[in-house]
């Protein structure tokens, strides 16, 4: 009886595990015929997931019928072979979102949480003591004779205490002054401008502007006594009388010395600019510390009370209202508590013509071109010294320098453009694993996706390097790369009948057939020249012999042959492959 008993729930065991291997079977989405033989396959992982559980559920119930358990070992083999060709969609879109993410996050971190901060130094403070009166501006470069008649100044006595910030070409120096303005001051107005050093090759003479004289070591330290400028040529040259260790006196040209008190001076970059507009401005300025507006625009080259107001001037700002550029000096007006109240824009007004390209007015008030330059207020320091040095050696190893530069100038201006790629990446992932879709319609929506992405780059790259033409190069090449890349990939590696992504399997090719493209054209073979004389003048021809030339192209065509590893459907992708190119010329 209890064998009985035993024997009849194993056979109801075996029944209920046929029925859950066939619900099982069934559920399989992927279905190819062979023969008029019906097979079925996992048709994704999330299938595999769920079968694997009810093949567990099954096993649980002890079959003993020899041809069912043979049957659940052969699934479990079907189901790892699956495992083995369906991808890990979920893991790629992971992988492509976080790449992506952390792109837009570095580009935030990078553009709107950076503040600009003005850099320190170690400085001897007697050398920054005024030696004569005189002014501080927010105008540079202009004539010491002039600065009663630039407008916006204020007189610094002899004997002034400043704090240097940082200079602007070879004799403007930015200070701020005991009541906390700040200016443009001339150098030579500064007592550490009396003493200087010999660079290299330096020459002193007894007589001003003698031919020959004494080399001075490099590193020679010297006292100014006087200068002169000599302003008989076109280029005016700069004379320095100095006091040498030795107690004796000469001349020396000002540009072969330089002047230590200034020589760790940080020095403004006169081509940066931020370009910005009303909007912005009213955004991130008004109503705002003078100090966090700096950190956002860069250091103010002026703070100066002026007719009972005190105004900061910014060289480098360019407010960009209506399409028109108003270039110069910008101007915040501050309260008491320097809050900056109203802005007067620069009167210089210029038009750019990549103003009128679609979104360019809109993308400008998130300020791409200012703050993605702000690092470079400062004039770099000239780069990686020991590439430097290298290139310095000889002039081979300054040609290999520089083809190297232009190498990796190249790959580093591709992988910028490129960028727009790896942040659209998840789209593009999604659409082609979604099976639903079929390949044409992939390839369409993943082409505008990407259009729309790298339009909206070419317009912050125009930003950003105030221009049109290489952004526009550099945009048109990755695009076109970028989507060859990818139509290949759709060609290759999706299946045109299931839609699934990276299941084919590489079957061998066919070679189709050659064909030769030719091209007729012309080229000129040179034939000496001849001249005629008159009594006037003389007239020299040359003469040039135009022949015909065969460009010839031949080309192998292939049929590249996969199979879809999912649901066996075997596709042709066309090739089409240059076996060589000549000319000949007649």
């Amino acid at each position: 009886m209890q064998h009985e008993n035993s024997g009849g729930n194993s056979g109801d065991s075996n029944e209920k595990v046929f029925e859950i291997l066939e619900k099982i079977y069934h559920s399989w989405t992927s279905v190819t015929h062979i023969d008029d033989i019906e097979y079925r396959n996992p048709g994704s992982r999330r299938q595999i997931r769920k079968s694997k559980r009810r093949l567990k559920e099954a096993k649980a119930l002890n079959p003993t019928d020899p041809e069912i358990t043979e049957r659940i070992k052969e699934m479990e083999a079907v189901m790892e072979d699956a495992k083995a060709v369906i991808p890990r969609y979920t893991f790629r879109i992971a992988v492509s979102l976080v790449l992506s993410l952390s792109i837009i996050a570095l580009f935030i971190y990078s553009v709107e949480l950076y503040k600009m901060q003005p850099k320190s130094m170690d400085y001897e403070p007697g050398n920054w003591v005024t030696e004569k009166s005189g002014y501080i501006t927010p105008v540079g470069f202009t004539k010491p004779e002039d600065m009663p008649e630039v407008g916006p100044k204020t007189y610094v006595p002899a004997g002034t205490q400043v704090k240097p910030l940082a200079e602007m070409g070879s004799q403007w120096v930015l200070v701020e002054i005991p009541s906390g303005q700040r200016g443009f001051l001339y150098f030579r107005l500064l007592k550490g401008y009396r003493e200087v050093e010999a660079k290299e090759g330096a020459v002193v003479t007894q007589r001003r502007g003698a031919e020959k004289g004494d080399t001075l070591q490099q590193g020679t330290q010297a006292l100014v006594v006087d200068y002169y400028t000599d302003k008989s040529s076109v280029v005016w040259v700069d004379y320095l009388k100095l006091r040498l260790p030795d107690g004796s006196v000469a001349w020396g040209k000002e540009r072969q010395f330089e002047r230590p008190f200034m020589k760790d001076l940080p020095e403004i970059n006169q081509l940066f600019n931020y370009q910005t507009t009303p909007q912005a401005l009213e955004k991130h300025a008004i109503g705002k510390p003078l100090q966090e507006v700096e950190e956002r625009y860069g250091l103010a080259t002026g703070l100066i009370r002026h007719k009972g107001e005190l105004l900061a001037y910014f060289r480098h700002i360019i407010v960009v209202k209506d399409g028109t550029h108003h270039d110069g000096r910008l101007i915040m007006e501050l309260d008491q508590d320097t809050l900056v109240k109203k802005i007067r824009l620069p009167e210089e007004t210029e038009t750019r013509f990549y103003d009128r390209i679609p979104l360019v007015r809109w993308m400008r008030n998130f300020e791409p071109g200012g703050r993605m330059q702000l690092g470079s207020y400062y004039d770099s320091d000239g780069g990686i010294q020991w590439w430097q040095n290298f290139k310095d050696i000889h002039w081979t190893t300054r040609i290999i320098g520089w083809i190297i530069g232009i190498i990796v100038g190249l790959i580093l201006f591709f992988l910028f453009y490129s960028i727009p790629r790896i942040v659209v990446s998840p789209l593009f992932q999604f659409f082609m694993f979604t099976r639903v879709l079929g390949n044409g319609m992939v390839k369409l929506f993943n082409f505008f996706i990407f259009l729309a992405a790298m339009y909206l780059y070419f317009v912050y790259t125009v930003l950003v390097m105030d221009q049109w033409l290489i952004p526009a190069i550099g945009t048109i090449v990755a695009f076109i790369v970028w989507w060859k890349v990818h139509s290949k990939n759709l060609r290759y590696n999706r299946c045109p009948r299931c839609h699934t992504m990276y299941s084919a399997m590489d079957k061998g090719d066919t070679f189709t057939g050659r064909t030769r493209n030719v091209t007729w054209g012309t080229y000129d073979v040179y034939k000496g020249k001849t001249e005629s004389r008159s009594s006037t003048q003389s007239v020299v021809t040359h003469h040039y012999e135009r022949r015909d030339k065969k460009d010839v192209k031949v080309l192998d065509h292939y049929l590249d042959h996969r199979t879809c590893a999912v649901c066996g459907y075997q596709w042709d992708v066309a090739v089409t492959e240059t076996r060589e190119k000549y000319t000949r010329k007649y």
